[in-house]
């Protein structure tokens, strides 16, 4: 398998815990509550993964975003965007 980790070429990553839902969130079952707790340790891990493997990368966490974040988040996706973009050269 081949990695391309090597190639330096600038990278934007918006990572998000997603948001599960109204209903999982206002929910008291500790079960539940386990899950979501889980899902944003995964992708914890996952934004750090990315950020070890590829030091030069932008990665921008956005809490509870929507699976859209370009729709739920347009603000700070077009801030982040303007940011990363701007430092292009």
């Amino acid at each position: 398998m081949k990695h391309y980790d090597q190639i330096p070429v600038p990278a934007l990553f918006l990572v998000t815990s997603q948001s599960p839902g109204r209903w999982a969130e206002t929910s008291d079952d500790p079960t539940i509550k386990s899950q979501i707790a889980a899902m944003g340790a995964l992708l914890e891990r996952q934004a750090n993964s990315i950020q070890d493997a590829l030091p030069n990368a932008r990665v921008v966490r956005l809490s509870r975003a929507h699976h859209y974040v370009f729709l739920s988040n347009e603000a700070d996706v077009l801030d982040e965007m303007r940011k990363f973009t701007s430092g292009l050269r």
